[in-house]
């Protein structure tokens, strides 16, 4: 499982599960529902290869969750306009670039409260204005607060060990 590479390779495999974690949300953030409760998952080898615009704009996205991008400064960045943009990297992933940036920062968010740090620690780390800035945009988003979510989780961890 994800949580057993993290723990047999350390740092090293907590990265490593990020990533196999990410690509189980891509396949789920493709289904598609059919009714309540039930959805298909599309098959990705039938899907044109990734654009390589879309590829570079994830990895800059992934790799700046600190900094404030906008839509124009990453166009900017990948040396193209903001239509085309927006335009090839909704096609690809069905969101635009800027809820993929918010989703990354969130997810990042979700593990530094795991592993205990303060919410003005993490607002800084993922780039939101404040602490009640980050907490209002992961309500927002997980439908609970930060701390709900780590109470959940705390709560989880407890049942397992019990």
């Amino acid at each position: 499982s994800l949580a057993d590479v993290a723990q047999i390779y350390g740092e090293h495999g907590f990265w490593k599960a990020q990533a196999g974690l990410y690509s189980v949300l891509d396949v789920l953030h493709s289904s598609v529902k059919i009714s309540d409760g039930i959805f298909r998952v599309q098959d990705n080898r039938r899907k044109r290869k990734t654009d390589p615009l879309v590829t570079a704009a994830r990895e800059f996205l992934q790799s700046n969750l600190a900094v404030k991008v906008s839509l124009q400064s990453l166009a900017r960045h990948l040396n193209v306009s903001v239509s085309t943009l927006s335009h090839r990297y909704k096609r690809q992933m069905n969101e635009p670039p800027m809820k993929t940036h918010m989703r990354f920062r969130l997810e990042h968010a979700k593990n530094l409260l795991l592993k205990g740090h303060t919410l003005k620690f993490i607002a800084d780390e993922t780039g939101f204005s404040s602490p009640y800035h980050l907490s209002n945009m992961f309500k927002l988003a997980e439908g609970m607060s930060p701390r709900a979510f780590l109470a959940r989780a705390e709560g989880r961890a407890r049942q397992r060990t019990s």
